[in-house]
C-alpha cells in the first residue's frame, strides 16, 4: 500500500517489475483524459481535471466525517471522570515499572463494550463496566500496553489516512477492519508469550466474556 502511494508522486519501480506496453487501449484513454472540452485563456478543463476535483472533494468530505465522529467521541471522553483504580495502576507497574499507561486517564463506563487505549500523546485507557479478576486485568492491561508499546495507534492513524485518501477504491473499504484485526492478533500473541499456561487460559476466557459483552 505504501509503495502504491509513493508511485503516485515518485516514478519508482521494483527491479523485477515487468512493464506491458499498451498501444491500442491505454493511449486512447490517456488522450480522452487530456483532451480539453472547455478551454479559456485562464483555465483548461479536461476530464482528468474533473476526476481529480471529484477525488479531492471526496477526500475532504470523508475526512470531515471522520473528524466529526472523532471530535464527538473525544468530547464524550472528556466529560467522563478519571476512574482511579489502585489495582489497575499496580498491575500496570507490574507489567512495566516505566509503563506510559500508568499516567493514562482511566475511564470505566457501561457504554464501553471492550477495552481499548486511545491517544498516543495523552493516552486514555477505556474499560467496560465489568468485574474482572486480577489475572484477567493482567491480560487485558498487558494487551493494551502492547498496543501502545508497538505503536499500533500510529498504524491505525496511517490506515485511516489511506482509507480517506482512497475513498473511491472498494478494495480499501475493509482495510481499517482488517488492520485492526491484525493488530489485535499481534497484541494477543505478545500477551500469550508473556503468560504461563494457567494465565493464558484465564486470558482467553476473559476474551470470550468481552465478546459476549460486545454482542449485548
Amino acid at each position: 500500500v505504501v509503495f502504491c502511494i509513493l508511485r503516485l508522486f515518485l516514478p519508482v519501480e521494483w527491479p523485477f517489475t515487468r512493464i506491458i506496453n499498451s498501444r491500442k487501449i491505454l493511449p486512447p484513454i490517456q488522450t480522452f483524459l487530456r483532451e480539453p472540452f472547455l478551454q479559456t485563456d485562464v483555465i483548461s478543463i479536461t476530464p482528468s481535471f474533473i476526476l481529480l476535483g471529484i477525488w479531492g472533494i471526496g477526500i475532504c468530505i470523508t475526512a470531515l466525517r471522520r473528524l466529526c465522529i472523532y471530535y464527538r467521541f473525544q468530547q464524550f471522553l472528556n466529560r467522563q471522570p478519571d476512574s482511579h483504580n489502585p489495582q489497575i495502576e499496580e498491575i500496570l507497574c507490574e507489567i512495566n515499572p516505566h509503563n506510559p499507561l500508568r499516567n493514562a486517564k482511566i475511564i470505566i463506563h457501561p457504554s464501553i463494550k471492550s477495552p481499548a487505549v486511545l491517544n498516543y500523546i495523552h493516552p486514555i485507557l477505556l474499560l467496560p463496566d465489568m468485574s474482572f479478576s486480577k489475572e484477567e486485568l493482567l491480560g487485558i492491561l498487558m494487551h493494551e500496553s502492547a498496543h501502545y508499546k508497538y505503536g499500533h495507534l500510529i498504524v491505525k492513524y496511517i490506515t485511516e489516512c489511506i482509507c480517506i485518501f482512497f475513498w473511491w477504491n472498494p478494495f480499501f473499504k475493509k482495510l481499517s477492519a482488517e488492520m485492526e484485526h491484525l493488530l489485535e492478533m499481534h497484541s494477543d500473541k505478545y500477551v500469550c508469550r508473556n503468560l504461563d499456561k494457567k494465565q493464558q487460559k484465564v486470558y482467553l476466557s476473559c476474551i470470550v466474556r468481552i465478546l459476549e459483552n460486545l454482542r449485548k
